[in-house]
């Protein structure tokens, strides 16, 4: 490892005007990697050179973006696809300092709540109804009809914190408290309106059938559907039948459509940058469905 003098000279030559001594200490700082960020940020916060902190905040957002393409391919490549390891994984492409464990701490809340007046011998409609009360009544989680493109609709740390979300957003949390609870509750990738599908319990195994009981709508506080009302959805919205429209999608194709929904939503914040190399990780997911 590197030593600290060096290192704080080396970041100092940062500073350096030359192009050339600039690319060299620039990619051997850039070798080290993202543990010498705390030292980046404190050479930013200890200088007044506005050309010296742009050099630094440019180095800090490579080495953070370079680290979350790891992360998010060692992600990608795991068979198990944890949900929220991937959607922790997109959090960090605006909130890079995000501890996993803040998240769990938030999510623990609301299972503590359900586990409070949940019975595993409830029928399946009685255990969405528990879990639809802790989400919509006691913690008031709602739709954000008002900012309904706001880029913090789907980041998770932001949609636990403001209770607001869009219908992504508020999918991923509700199945997140099913899985604590093994409930066979799987999303359904329905354009314009990611929905769930609770599964029969009995062929949970084969959860990637279409041995659906009912739908679940988080973004109308987890109303109960059938498969009516989707073929209604569809031919309102004039969308063709699918069977990808009534059947479970895998945790890859949440996370793919998850920076797909922050695509958008930073392009029309007109942020175009931010949202091609939003780009780039979603395509890193996309390559592994």
């Amino acid at each position: 490892m590197i030593e600290d003098k060096e290192l704080k000279a080396l970041i100092s030559l940062l500073e350096d005007p030359s192009e050339d001594v600039f690319m060299l200490v620039n990619q051997k700082l850039k070798s080290i990697g993202t543990p010498i960020i705390p030292q980046l940020e404190n050479a930013w916060e200890n200088t007044l050179n506005s050309f010296y902190q742009d050099r630094i905040e440019n180095l800090i957002q490579e080495l953070q973006y370079e680290e979350l393409t790891t992360e998010l391919k060692n992600w990608t490549d795991k068979q198990t696809n944890d949900l929220l390891i991937g959607s922790f994984l997109v959090t960090k492409f605006k909130y890079p300092n995000l501890n996993l464990e803040e998240l769990n701490k938030q999510i623990d809340v609301l299972i503590k709540d359900v586990k409070e007046i949940y019975d595993e011998r409830f029928t399946p409609l009685e255990k969405i109804k528990a879990i639809n009360h802790i989400l919509f009544d006691v913690h008031k989680f709602v739709r954000n009809d008002t900012h309904f493109y706001a880029i913090n609709n789907s980041y998770l740390n932001k949609v636990l914190e403001t209770k607001k979300g869009n219908s992504l957003s508020l999918g991923i949390i509700y199945i997140l408290l099913a899985q604590e609870f093994k409930l066979p509750i799987y999303g359904v990738n329905l354009p314009k309106n990611f929905i769930l599908a609770f599964m029969d319990e009995r062929l949970a195994d084969t959860r990637f059938k279409d041995d659906v009981l009912f739908y679940i709508n988080p973004f109308n506080r987890g109303a109960v559907l059938g498969k009516k009302e989707i073929d209604h959805f569809l031919i309102s919205q004039q969308l063709p039948s699918r069977s990808e429209y009534y059947s479970p999608c895998n945790t890859l194709v949440i996370i793919h459509r998850l920076f797909l929904s922050l695509i958008f939503s930073y392009e029309q914040k007109g942020l175009k940058t931010d949202a091609k190399v939003l780009a780039q990780l979603a395509e890193i997911v996309k390559n592994k469905i």
